[in-house]
C-alpha cells in the first residue's frame, strides 16, 4: 500500500508541477548614457524617484548608488513590470520589488545610469499559505526610469 501511495504522490506532484507556467524571460537595456554631468544626473534621478513616490533605503552620492528593498506592489503593478510563474493552484496577491540605480560619471558632460530590478510575486496556495516565487522583469520600469532621468518623453 505504501508503494502505491508513494507512486500516486510522485505522479500527483509531477502533474501539479506540470501545471506551472514559467516566467517569461526578456532582453532589454537597463543602462543609458545621459548627456549631463554627474551632479545634474544625480539630482534628476532623486527628483524622478521623489516625484513618483518611489522609496529609497540607501542613498550614497559618493558611490552613485541608490537602493530600495522590499517595496510592496500590487498584483496589477507586478503584471505591468514583470513576468511571473502562474498556476491554477495558486492565487497571486501582490508582489515585492527591489531595485537599485547606479549613477556613474563618464566625463564632465556624460554620465551612465543603470537600473536593476528584482521582483517576487506573493501567492496564496490551496492551503491559504503565502508563498513567493521570483519573477523576470520585462524592462518597463527600467525604461520608464531611464527615460525620465535622461529627459526622454514617454
Amino acid at each position: 500500500m505504501r508503494i502505491v501511495t508513494g507512486i500516486a504522490g510522485m505522479v500527483g506532484g509531477a502533474f501539479l508541477a506540470g501545471c506551472v507556467t514559467p516566467a517569461q524571460s526578456f532582453q532589454f537595456d537597463n543602462s543609458r548614457t545621459v548627456d549631463a554631468g554627474f551632479d545634474q544626473t544625480w539630482e534628476r534621478t532623486i527628483g524622478v524617484l521623489a516625484s513618483n513616490n518611489l522609496p529609497v533605503k540607501t542613498l550614497e552620492k559618493a558611490s552613485g548608488l541608490i537602493v530600495a528593498e522590499n517595496e510592496l506592489v500590487s498584483f496589477t503593478t507586478m503584471g505591468e513590470a514583470a513576468s511571473c510563474p502562474a498556476s491554477p493552484l495558486i492565487t497571486p496577491i501582490g508582489g515585492i520589488m527591489n531595485y537599485n540605480i547606479f549613477v556613474r560619471k563618464l566625463s564632465e558632460t556624460q554620465t551612465t545610469v543603470a537600473v536593476n530590478t528584482k521582483y517576487n510575486m506573493r501567492y496564496r496556495d490551496m492551503n491559504s499559505a503565502i508563498v513567493s516565487d521570483t519573477c523576470n522583469s520585462n524592462g518597463n520600469v527600467e525604461r520608464k526610469l531611464l527615460n525620465a532621468i535622461s529627459g526622454v518623453a514617454e
